[in-house]
């Protein structure tokens, strides 16, 4: 059986982070409409909000990466403070 693995760049979904989004009416109608490019996961008992990336990026371009993902949590609640959160960047595997 094949195994594909997928980067993933974001944040840990943290109590705070999840009831600021689930206050957002633009978060609830883009997360139904899938109009944004923030996926949700869970990995080794977390769960975490980013973006899945498709192609090798050198450390600028994850930086730049790393800015969207912040701009695009910050746009569905300006209440999400991302400052004092790390990102994560991981490989995640698929059976394919």
């Amino acid at each position: 059986m094949p195994v594909q693995f997928c980067i993933f760049l974001g944040y840990v979904q943290t109590h705070e982070l999840k009831r600021h989004l689930n206050q957002s009416t633009s978060w609830k109608e883009a997360k139904l409409l899938k109009k944004t490019v923030l996926t949700e996961i869970r990995w080794e008992h977390k769960d975490y909000i980013g973006i899945f990336i498709s192609s090798l990026l050198t450390y600028a371009q994850i930086k730049e990466k790393e800015a969207e993902v912040k701009k695009q949590l910050e746009f569905f609640s300006s209440k999400i403070n991302l400052e004092r959160h790390s990102s994560y960047l991981f490989a995640q595997p698929f059976l394919t």
